[in-house]
């Protein structure tokens, strides 16, 4: 039937996406890699579209981590679907993301350091995000909090549809139980508990 059929074409469809935006990472970063290369020192500093078509790149990089995450997870709701080996399939499927992410990541985050030699961090060390931000200027930082006050909304506006949403289906439906509209809540309360004990740290501190 027509559950079965996707479930069986999930394993071959995660790994069309990942090796798709692997792909499209990869010509970004080596586009890149060959101007900061080519660069002699001498002629306009190519760098500013360079560290921008960077950014592309880890935005495909993240989005294939996180599509990994999704079709695993599908796929591990549809088990008794598959046959063994096509399980098996999409397992590879998901550690290939995973390990792609992190190293065309990785190499995008190297070459950017290479451009900015006073960056510090590396993917792979777990304090690397308060890193790098400490070697960031007064500017970069300014568009990190600008843009991670924006995800903080958004991501709450988001929460509020989908608890909406789960119980609008639990209610109406009978569809889903109560644990997915708990699970978006717990992120819910996460990220504002997060949120309001760090604006809370930060205004004792500079107190």
């Amino acid at each position: 039937d027509a559950a079965e059929m996707a479930a069986r074409a999930l394993p071959w469809v995660s790994w069309v996406i990942s090796l798709a935006l692997t792909l499209g990472a990869l010509a970004l970063y080596l586009d890149c890699r060959s101007k900061v290369l080519a660069w002699d020192g001498a002629d306009e500093d190519p760098t500013e579209g360079v560290e921008h078509r960077l950014g592309v790149s880890m935005l495909l990089d993240n989005l294939m981590m996180i599509l990994g995450f999704l079709c695993f997870t599908l796929l591990s709701g549809t088990m008794e679907l598959l046959e063994g080996w096509q399980f098996w399939l999409g397992l590879a499927a998901f550690l290939y993301c995973m390990v792609s992410s992190i190293v065309l990541t990785r190499l995008s985050v190297n070459l950017t350091k290479r451009i900015n030699p006073e960056k510090r961090g590396d993917v792979l060390e777990l304090k690397f995000q308060k890193t790098w931000l400490a070697s960031c200027d007064e500017g970069e930082r300014s568009v990190i909090y600008q843009s991670a006050f924006k995800a903080y909304k958004v991501t709450s506006y988001t929460c509020m549809g989908l608890w909406l949403v789960c119980t609008l289906v639990q209610v109406t439906l009978g569809l889903v139980g109560p644990v997915p509209g708990v699970c978006v809540l717990l992120v819910w309360l996460v990220l504002n508990l997060t949120y309001c004990g760090e604006a809370l740290r930060l205004q004792r501190h500079q107190g």
